[in-house]
């Protein structure tokens, strides 16, 4: 039983986390709620640059699942908040996708039984970071 536990919390643990980063290119702000930073498609006028941001969700089984556009958006607004942003210009968003190995186990006491290949997609998003006057 110890055995299928560790197992099921590896793979898990291994089928990936949603994660962010960025890039200072410019004068850092005060921290501000997520919920302030409004999300732009096309720069808007008069902004100076703050940072690059990038963010990818978690892995879907599904292409193009939703809820993970959704992530990697509200994962950079998040980013973007914590650097003063009160704007964020979507320069990428896309799905990419690949094959990976996935342990399947058993319920028996022999823990992991074989490796199967899976599809698993996930989002990604590029942006800058911006402070609209």
């Amino acid at each position: 039983m110890i055995k299928l536990s560790a197992a099921i919390i590896f793979s898990m643990l291994i089928m990936g986390c949603a994660k962010s980063s960025h890039n200072i290119t410019g004068q850092v702000k005060p921290v501000i709620a997520s919920s302030n930073v409004v999300v732009y498609d096309d720069a808007p006028q008069d902004y100076t640059e703050i940072a690059t941001v990038s963010a990818s969700s978690r892995e879907y089984t599904v292409p193009y699942d939703p809820s993970g556009k959704e992530e990697v958006v509200d994962l950079l607004k998040s980013e973007a908040a914590a650097l003063g942003a009160n704007g964020v210009i979507i320069t990428y968003l896309d799905n990419e996708g690949s094959t990976k190995k996935v342990a399947t186990t058993s319920a028996t006491n022999n823990g992991i039984v074989g490796l199967t290949t899976e599809d698993r997609f996930i989002t990604k998003a590029n942006g800058i970071a911006i402070f609209v006057k």
